[in-house]
């Protein structure tokens, strides 16, 4: 199995390429959490870092409402909203969300749309 980075483990989860990624190292198809443990070492913290400003924000989802389904990060003069939208229907929305909070929102709504069994 090759070894990546911690730090290219977390950019592949943000660019939503983790399941790829862990897969190919697997040899098969990465399903369960025992085999996103077994595929990556990173911890939470390192998907932070890789978030340092609002500016990123930018390369991880949408910045403007519309019909496309996909992750939305909305900066609005109440802070942050940032939801998934499926089917056209935002779904897990949170707003009112200053940036620490709102990367918190990111990383566990990409996490998920990874496909990475786990529950925010």
């Amino acid at each position: 199995m090759t070894e990546h980075t911690r730090q290219e483990q977390a950019q592949a989860i943000l660019q939503r390429k983790g399941r790829r990624m862990a897969s190919r190292l697997l040899g098969r198809a990465a399903v369960t959490g025992a085999d996103f443990g077994a595929a990556f070492t990173l911890e939470r913290l390192d998907l932070v870092a890789e978030i340092r400003t609002p500016a990123d924000f930018a390369a991880l989802g949408h910045e403007r409402v519309g019909p496309r389904d996909g992750l939305y990060i909305l900066r609005q003069p109440d802070g942050f909203r940032v939801y998934v939208q499926e089917r056209g229907i935002p779904m897990r929305e949170r707003s009112g969300l200053d940036f620490d909070e709102a990367r918190e929102a990111v990383i566990d709504h990409l996490v998920v749309l990874n496909g990475i069994p786990w529950k925010p």
